[in-house]
This record gives structure tokens, C-alpha cells and sequence, in this order.
């Protein structure tokens, strides 16, 4: 009796080294050893951009930070404090995309669990004068009842100016599109059936699409390295060429490269944290 148990135990092990082996084969593993580790306790960090070669952080609240030397500065919030609906009100309370378009222009696009998310176009600049999104700042709502989560990328690929819009509805199915950069024209839609989509980051020297995803729900991380191949014609075809599996546990967030340097932005219960690159 022991003697069989033994060997079922040994067998069972056996089992288990040769799938973490076909995992390690199949998986690029990407250590973030040589990374320092920045903590915000008590945010909930959903997005990070880079702003005139400066990090922006976008909390769950909807407010937005700067961070500078060390330290975490306070800017606006996107909260629209003269909407007369508490919905309208809280549109961008859970930012994942805030893009400049140019000096002024910015688009930011929201997600919910329960509700519809929005893209709101807005003057940047005003915002940050007045200290909030007021009304008479925003320039176009683009909100669908069906879709709960959007994220958008804006992408230069070669001479063209395209916004990749990730849309996830209520129930979980995910659609991708590229549009215009004023969101008024449809390119082309195209299946991209990735689950726990996170955020994108666009590689403008590169011509690379990461799309990021968390590879169990609300945990770890994986950077999937997709290239974007131009065609005049019809939409850009999207060859997945890489996909980096991130040694860490908390929920990956966002990516951005600011000033040289790769950051990424996680969460873990109650705080959030970046890595940047040293």
C-alpha cells in the first residue's frame, strides 16, 4: 500500500515537472528585478501616460496626478461637477484611456461593471486650469448602452493618424476597431478574442502594438507584442509576434515609456505601485 502511494506521488510529480516545463518552453518569462518599486498607498491607479516626457497617473476617482521627483502631484480631477445626474457626473470616474490628441485636445474613455462607459472629448489645458471637467469644455460624448468598458490608443502608423478603440460589453465579449482620431469614421473592426484585457500601449519606433491582459482575472501580468502592418486599402493587419509573461502576482495595469524608461503600473488590494525601469 505505501509502495503504490509512493509511486503515485512520484508519478504525480513527475506529471507536474513536465507541464511546468511546456509552460517555461512555451511562455517568455520577463523578470522586473531591475526595477524600483514606487507604492502609492490608498490609490487605485488605472492608467499611466506620458505627458511632455512626464509620468501622469490616472486614479480610479478620476482625479489626476503627476509625478515628479518623487513625488505624487495632485492636478484635476475629470469629475464633472456641474453635470445634473450623479451618472453624469462620475462619466470618467474609472479612466483607463486619457489621450492628448494635441495642446488642447484630449479624449479619455471610462469602464464599469455595471454601468456604460464613455469617451469624452475635452480641452486638456482647461481642465487643468479649473480644476475639474466643466461643462462648457467638453466637445463630444460618445457613449453606447451595450459596452461597458472602452480603451483607446492612438496610433501613427506611417502616415496616418488612427485611434484603436477595445470595447468589452456586459457580457464579456470583446470587439476591436480602428477609427479615425476624431472617432467619426469606422476603418475596420477585426477579432481579437483576448481575455482580461487590461490596457494598449503603442510603439511608435517600433510600429508595435502591446496589448495588455492579466493572465488569471485580477492577476499577474502579460504584454502581448503585436506588429501593425500598414495596408492603404483595407485595415492593418496585426501579426502577434511575442507574448512576455511578467514575474509578478498583483493585477498589471498599464505600461508606458516615459523618458527612456519602461514603467508599469499594477495594483495590489488597497494600493498601487509602478515599477520603472533603472
Amino acid at each position: 500500500m505505501y509502495k503504490k502511494y509512493t509511486i503515485h506521488i512520484v508519478s504525480t510529480l513527475l506529471i507536474l515537472v513536465v507541464i511546468i516545463a511546456i509552460l517555461i518552453h512555451k511562455v517568455n518569462i520577463f523578470s522586473l528585478h531591475n526595477y524600483h518599486k514606487k507604492i502609492f498607498h490608498n490609490y487605485q491607479f488605472q492608467a499611466i501616460e506620458c505627458f511632455n516626457n512626464l509620468i501622469n497617473l490616472v486614479d480610479e476617482s478620476g482625479d489626476l496626478y503627476e509625478y515628479v521627483d518623487n513625488n505624487l502631484n495632485y492636478q484635476a480631477t475629470l469629475i464633472r461637477k456641474e453635470a445634473d445626474t450623479q451618472k453624469k457626473q462620475n462619466a470618467l470616474a474609472h479612466s483607463t484611456s486619457v489621450i492628448l490628441l494635441n495642446n488642447k485636445l484630449a479624449i479619455a474613455s471610462s469602464s464599469f461593471a455595471r454601468l456604460p462607459g464613455q469617451i469624452i472629448f475635452f480641452n486638456y489645458n482647461n481642465v487643468l486650469k479649473e480644476g475639474y471637467l466643466s461643462e462648457k469644455n467638453i466637445k463630444k460624448i460618445i457613449s453606447n448602452n451595450n459596452i461597458r468598458a472602452t480603451h483607446l490608443q492612438y496610433i501613427n502608423l506611417g502616415n496616418k493618424e488612427l485611434i484603436f478603440k477595445f470595447d468589452k460589453s456586459f457580457n464579456e465579449k470583446t470587439h476591436a476597431y480602428f477609427y479615425d482620431i476624431k472617432l467619426d469614421n469606422l476603418i475596420c473592426s477585426i477579432d481579437i478574442p483576448i481575455s482580461n484585457f487590461q490596457n494598449t500601449f503603442w510603439d511608435d519606433e517600433n510600429r508595435h502594438l502591446y496589448i495588455l491582459r492579466n493572465p488569471i482575472k485580477n492577476r499577474g501580468g502579460q504584454i502581448i507584442t503585436a506588429e501593425l502592418v500598414e495596408d492603404s486599402s483595407k485595415c492593418p493587419t496585426i501579426n502577434i509576434i511575442q507574448k512576455n509573461t511578467l514575474l509578478n502576482s498583483a493585477e498589471l495595469e498599464d505600461y508606458a515609456y516615459c523618458n527612456d524608461k519602461q514603467i508599469f503600473l499594477f495594483i495590489e488590494g488597497d494600493n498601487s505601485f509602478i515599477l520603472i525601469e533603472k
